[in-house]
């Protein structure tokens, strides 16, 4: 038995752990890895471990609870929506995450969004195939330069999409409440409120992280503001927006078009009516991944951990989740 025990909840690129454990080998520590995010099924193997590395499995107040030694949460990930913040800084359990997670996949997977939406490729694609050959079904296709893109939330991947926008000339605003005008100016965008950025933008893309503050951030009053013909891209949490509300906007066409990574329900459930209109593009949850992206991920994400169990200062605490002395 080694003197530390480490318990990986899911982790869904890859069936085995060999790249945690050799990250983690320098002191001694049993990982065990697992691919579930059922509950008891992870407070089985976690009651008596150290610390818990997740991915997207829910990590509850009762697995908290019931574990008698955690030290320390590491996820994998940017968000730490599946973790119960408030019971891991109860127990004195230290949160950690991986802000850095997929600093160039997000906006490229945004941008490709945006583009597929706009150029309606996916249609064109399936209708071509079909043996239908004219263009003339797809219109009206409208110029990007003509068109404002409004960016909500302008962390680091938000900047990244906004930086690779402004190659096709757009104007851009910007909701985030916690960024400073300079620093929108240094990124020569236009810093608004979050009504006018709804009702000014032909795309509206969504780069928050899921909070209280955030949860169904865009609802029906918000999506009714948008401009006939507008289009929304969500790449941050399904959770961000209202998604009943978005398919009725949808079905009526009030809104043209969403290209969703997230979803309420990830998977959905197969009758969930997003999935039967014509108007949406979806992906699996799959902006972050590319294989450079998942490995450095997971070296990250294990350093955090050895850091934690080393008793060291680690590098991306969660705040809320530092005890107060």
């Amino acid at each position: 038995m080694g003197k530390f025990k480490v318990v990986i909840t899911d982790n869904e690129e890859r069936d085995d752990a060999e790249l945690e454990k050799k990250v983690l080998q320098e002191i001694d520590v049993d990982v065990v890895k697992l691919q579930t995010r059922d509950e008891d099924e992870i407070m089985k193997h976690a009651i008596d471990a150290d610390l818990i590395m997740c991915g997207y499995a829910p990590i509850t107040r009762k697995i908290i609870e019931s574990s008698r030694k955690l030290r320390g949460i590491v996820e994998y990930f940017t968000g730490y929506d599946n973790i119960d913040i408030e019971a891991a800084s109860r127990r004195g359990v230290l949160v950690c995450h991986v802000p850095r997670h997929s600093t160039q996949e997000v906006p490229d997977h945004t941008l490709a969004l945006i583009l597929a939406l706009l150029r309606k490729i996916p249609w064109m694609h399936i209708a071509t195939k079909s043996g239908h050959w004219d263009w003339r079904a797809f219109r009206p296709i409208r110029n990007l330069e003509d068109m404002t893109a409004g960016i909500i939330g302008f962390g680091r991947l938000g900047k990244m999409v906004a930086a690779r926008l402004k190659a096709f000339n757009l104007k851009i605003l910007v909701y985030d409440p916690y960024v400073e005008s300079s620093e929108a100016e240094r990124m020569e965008v236009a810093l608004t409120d979050l009504d006018t950025l709804m009702k000014s933008s032909d795309i509206v893309t969504v780069h928050t992280a899921l909070t209280k503050e955030t949860s169904c951030l865009i609802g029906k009053k918000e999506l009714s503001m948008m401009k006939k013909g507008a289009i929304i891209v969500n790449a941050s949490r399904g959770r961000v927006i209202d998604q009943k509300a978005l398919t009725e906007a949808l079905k009526t066409g009030h809104i043209a078009g969403a290209a969703l990574d997230v979803l309420e329900d990830e998977p959905p459930k197969p009758d969930d009516p997003i999935l039967k209109l014509d108007n949406v593009i979806i992906t699996p949850h799959a902006a972050w991944y590319s294989e450079k992206a998942s490995e450095t991920d997971r070296r990250l994400a294990a350093e955090e951990a050895l850091r934690i169990l080393s008793e060291e200062k680690p590098l991306n605490p969660v705040k809320s989740s530092i005890k107060e002395s």
